[in-house]
């Protein structure tokens, strides 16, 4: 009769463990802390089990493409009081990992095979796989400990106060979740896909539809939607003769705390119309693998049409601006100089006499002045290819490098028609992805320099 009281009570106090938890939960350096604000409530040694308390590693899905985004959560679950924290944090290989974990989680109540538990999310991230194959995800793990009554005590010396108490530590871990990730279908895949994983739409607009020769003006292209904005380039545009188009520049506005990532990106390109007359931008296209529909699917925006005006008089010849700059085009500033210089001298001892030291420091700074007006001239002038390619080079790290060198690479995809060309510069970037966020470089700085060397030579 005793025995079987004994095992009534220890299921009485089992049914209430859940119940019976008031906690407070606070986030402290990557930490959690689960602490009751009164006693702890005292439970027998062998309730504390892994039933009650454990963590798990949520993956949004077990199979997705390269680029797809993966939200995975990493998850708290208790049904004891007692105090917890964080011992391990997951890490992540072959991913590139973007933060949703933020300062203001709270618990929330959740069942979980029939059970209820108090739960807290520990992290949560939005990964990108780089490369094909599988993709172990790091575990996460919590140590928890409780106040029990120590093996042995029986309901008498619980109830009569006798009974002691112990501590009993756990240490939590996930466990380990893998993900497939396969490569692009190549049934149907469209010659102009370049690795965009989403939903998107695209819009294209100019900064002036009735537009005058050799004035500034601007392509703007938006891409919106969401999935995986890292891999979104430029899409190319077909400009019509009769227009010089620049270097694009992009911006992206990004909710990084939504699944999966929604947003923006614009590319603005500008271009000046070199003649009058009647121009229209074709339709622009861009391609992306939907991962709704895990399809390819194109969008394209409307055509664009110019009405550009005869050039206003004394306008400015900027092919001059963009020229051969050399310093042999300034030699004049020599003898100009010394000119001055020597009608100074001239007029030494009929004004006020200033010093030869005086005239030298005026002859230095109009030199010095002179010198910054070039130096500002070369900097708007647009690199060429191989002078990109040579600032190569000059990067301070791998980092840098590999980054130049993506940002070379995009610019080469924007104008680039040759079907084996784009898919040579596609696998290289993807390389430089790779080298970049998994730390997996299959080549050389020297062999992403020599190929890029041989490409923009065959340019």
């Amino acid at each position: 009769m005793k025995k079987k009281l004994q095992q009534l009570a220890l299921t009485v106090i089992g049914s209430l463990l859940f119940f019976h938890a008031r906690t407070q939960i606070s986030i402290q350096t990557q930490s959690i802390t689960i602490q009751d604000h009164r006693n702890p409530f005292v439970k027998p040694e062998t309730l504390v089990t892994e039933g009650n308390v454990f963590v798990r590693a949520i993956a949004s899905k077990a199979s997705c493409v390269v680029d797809e985004p993966i939200l995975v959560t990493y998850k708290f679950y208790t049904r004891l009081d007692g105090q917890s924290k964080v011992s391990e944090m997951p890490t992540f290989t072959g991913c590139s990992v973007q933060e949703m974990t933020t300062n203001d989680i709270e618990s929330a109540e959740e069942e979980y095979n029939g059970k209820k538990f108090k739960t807290i999310i520990i992290r949560k991230v939005q990964l990108y796989p780089l490369h094909v194959g599988d993709i172990v995800l790091g575990s996460a793990s919590v140590e928890s400990s409780f106040s029990v009554y120590t093996k042995g005590s029986s309901m008498d010396d619980i109830r009569n106060g006798k009974a002691q108490l112990g501590t009993k530590t756990i240490v939590s871990t996930s466990q380990p979740v893998t993900i497939h990730v396969n490569g692009f279908p190549e049934k149907n895949k469209p010659a102009a896909f370049d690795g965009a994983v989403g939903n998107f739409f695209i819009k294209a607009t100019v900064n002036k539809h009735n537009d005058t020769a050799n004035e500034n003006n601007t392509l703007q292209i938006l891409i919106e939607g969401e999935g995986c904005f890292q891999t979104i380039n430029c899409p190319i545009v077909q400009w019509p003769a009769g227009i010089e188009h620049f270097e694009a520049k992009a911006t992206e506005t990004v909710d990084k705390f939504t699944f999966p990532s929604a947003g923006t990106k614009v590319f603005d390109i500008p271009f000046v119309a070199k003649q009058p007359g009647k121009f229209v931008i074709p339709a622009i296209s861009f391609c992306f693998y939907n991962m709704a529909t895990q399809q390819y699917q194109t969008v394209t925006a409307e055509n664009l049409e110019l009405d550009v005006a005869a050039a206003l008089p004394n306008k400015i010849d900027t092919s001059k601006i963009s020229g051969n700059i050399t310093n042999y085009k300034y030699i004049w500033f020599v003898p100009a100089i010394a000119l001055i210089v020597g009608v100074s001298l001239l007029f030494k001892y009929k004004s006020k006499k200033p010093s030869v030291q005086q005239l030298i420091n005026n002859a230095d700074q109009m030199i010095e002045q002179e010198a910054i007006k070039q130096v500002e001239l070369e900097a708007t002038r647009e690199k060429t290819n191989e002078e990109k390619l040579n600032l190569l080079l000059l990067s301070e790290n791998d980092s840098s490098f590999y980054s130049d060198a993506k940002l070379l690479i995009r610019q080469l995809l924007a104008k680039e028609t040759a079907t084996h060309k784009i898919n040579s510069l596609q696998q290289l970037q993807k390389q430089c992805n790779e080298a970049l966020y998994a730390n997996n470089r299959t080549v050389t700085k020297d062999d992403v320099f020599r190929q890029l060397e041989d490409l923009v030579k065959e340019a």
